[in-house]
């Protein structure tokens, strides 16, 4: 149970509206034009219905905000507030109207006994409310929506209740239900499919739903929903030869941005000689103790030595489930298989022979750029997106961009969004 002093979005009734009329007359003074000010002040208070005149502009505008609908300046200038003084920029005399309403900040907080209740995996009631109008949780910000504040230490009660999701919420029926490739398991393709998913406080998209192994030997399979990051973290080497287990960039991920590690210079690099800095992950990467870290399944990937010719999508995903890794981890890269399954109705070759850059616009995982996958050509040869839209092997000591890969564990639910880009998948678990 949660007593706060709201913080959310606020929609507060309190206005002070300043009207201001400003003149302003340039002069002819030894050649150079200097601009005069004029004011006229009326404020409307709280409650009050007409304006009353003051004879200046209060010399302190922290709070307070211009109306951009009712603000108008007869020849074009602008009217804005810098830190907290009223700023100009006008070519010559203007007149300006002015609208500033004044909105009242609030100290407000959410006090609950366990932080997790406040994500997606609890209903939220809010009741007896005490100086506030309008308590709603919307689930969409996840966040609370008031109204309106009456007084000083305000409250609501919340009540925070876990979720036992119905089986058509789980992400995995989703996705089965939606995804429209079925070959090796459920997979959105297609230039952009209704993909989205809010995991880590940003986007990712979903794959599908992969067979992957989850326990050593791999003796079978289980189908976990498979996600990429939308955007790359950046440039980062392969290591110095295609073996995915012990890379310097199996390491950067799994140890730096799985972590959020503020400082990981020992695999910071873009090529075998070149570091790129201090790789940062302390805001953007993964904590697997937070909320959406314990959403990430531990798997063993699939590593498959390749032969040194370039294949369909079915034929990369033999080669690649061929071997696994003799370890669990959690993050990796995007197979070979996953980018040609992606390209909708496309089955030849994912080289250039094969001529996947002709349907580069029916492929929802084609970033327009240079891009490292988990797929291998050779020992020494790991496979990469070329900015065309096919698929070439590469030194393991040059670099490209890369976006993270997970699978999700097959409790994770939906809790709310279509699956769009406005409107992502946000999920609990």
């Amino acid at each position: 149970m949660g007593k706060n002093k709201k913080k959310g979005i606020l929609i507060i009734s309190c206005l002070f509206v300043i009207l201001l009329s400003i003149f302003l007359y340039p002069r002819k003074d030894d050649n150079k034009s200097i601009i005069k000010k004029s004011y006229a002040f009326k404020i409307k208070n709280n409650g009050e219905t007409s304006y009353t005149s003051v004879n200046n502009l209060p010399s302190d505008l922290t709070n307070y905000h211009i109306d951009e609908e009712k603000t108008i300046c007869e020849n074009g200038g602008k009217v804005s507030i810098v830190g907290n003084k009223l700023a100009y920029q006008t070519l010559g005399s203007d007149r300006c109207s002015v609208y500033l309403y004044y909105e009242e900040p609030h100290d407000i907080n959410i006090n609950v006994s366990n932080p997790s209740y406040l994500l997606g995996g609890y209903t939220k009631s809010i009741t007896n409310c005490d100086g506030i109008t309008g308590g709603t949780w919307d689930y969409k910000i996840n966040g609370i929506i008031i109204d309106n504040i009456s007084k000083t230490n305000s409250s609501c009660n919340i009540t925070f209740t876990p979720k036992t999701p119905s089986n058509e919420k789980l992400l995995t029926t989703i996705v089965n239900n939606k995804a429209t490739r079925n070959e090796n398991g459920k997979r959105y393709q297609g230039k952009n499919p209704d993909n989205y998913i809010w995991f880590n406080d940003e986007l990712w998209r979903i794959i599908g739903n992969i067979p992957v192994c989850l326990t050593s030997g791999c003796s079978s399979t289980q189908n976990r929903v498979k996600i990429i990051r939308n955007d790359s973290i950046g440039a980062i080497k392969y290591g110095d030869n295609s073996t995915w287990m012990g890379s310097n960039i199996q390491n950067l991920l799994n140890t730096c941005y799985l972590g959020k590690t503020s400082s990981c210079d020992s695999y910071c690099y873009s090529n075998s000689t070149f570091a790129i800095g201090i790789c940062d992950y302390s805001a953007g990467g993964i904590d697997t103790a937070d909320y959406y870290g314990k959403m990430v399944e531990d798997v063993y990937f699939n590593v498959g030595a390749g032969d040194e010719t370039y294949k369909t999508a079915a034929n990369y995903y033999t080669q690649e489930i061929a071997t696994h890794t003799t370890t669990a981890s959690k993050i990796g890269l995007m197979h070979a298989s996953d980018w040609g399954y992606a390209i909708e109705g496309f089955t030849g070759v994912l080289g250039s022979d094969g001529s996947p850059q002709s349907s580069s616009d029916k492929n929802w995982l084609f970033s327009n750029g240079d891009e490292l996958i988990m797929s291998i050509y050779s020992s020494s040869n790991p496979l990469f997106v070329d900015n065309s839209g096919y698929l070439r092997y590469t030194s393991a000591s040059y670099g490209s961009s890369i976006r993270p890969v997970l699978y999700l564990k097959s409790n994770v639910y939906v809790v709310s969004g279509t699956g769009s880009k406005v409107n992502p998948y946000r999920i609990g678990i």
